[in-house]
């Protein structure tokens, strides 16, 4: 299965674009349940490798309050993998996703 990669990336040496520091192998899988510092609650992962219109960084995930999920426009939140002070479950993991992560990997590369 070739998965295709939906966020259109500006090359590397555009500096328009910050790109997280985080490597693509690091990342935490879907569904993965975490909590970051000064939030009342649990956040779950909903999206990896974001890159946010409003000031054109890349975050390393794209996540919503748990247990609630979406609740409109502003509920949504982007993250680095660094904000994680704690894991409190960690999302499915197969051979699909570890397939995407090799090309996500090889995409993020380039």
């Amino acid at each position: 299965m070739n998965f295709r990669i939906f966020h259109k990336r500006k090359n590397k040496e555009d500096s328009m674009i910050i790109p997280s520091k985080t490597k693509v192998t690091d990342l935490l899988p879907i569904g993965s349940v975490v909590r970051i510092d000064n939030c009342n609650y649990r956040l779950v992962i909903i999206g990896i490798k974001q890159l946010s219109t409003i000031d054109n960084h890349e975050y390393d995930y794209l996540t919503v309050p748990y247990p609630m999920g979406i609740m409109g426009d502003d509920s949504e939140l982007l993250i680095n993998h660094d904000d994680i002070i704690e894991i409190n479950f960690v999302g499915y993991q197969d051979s699909e996703r570890m397939l995407f992560i090799e090309q996500l990997e090889e995409y993020v590369k380039r």
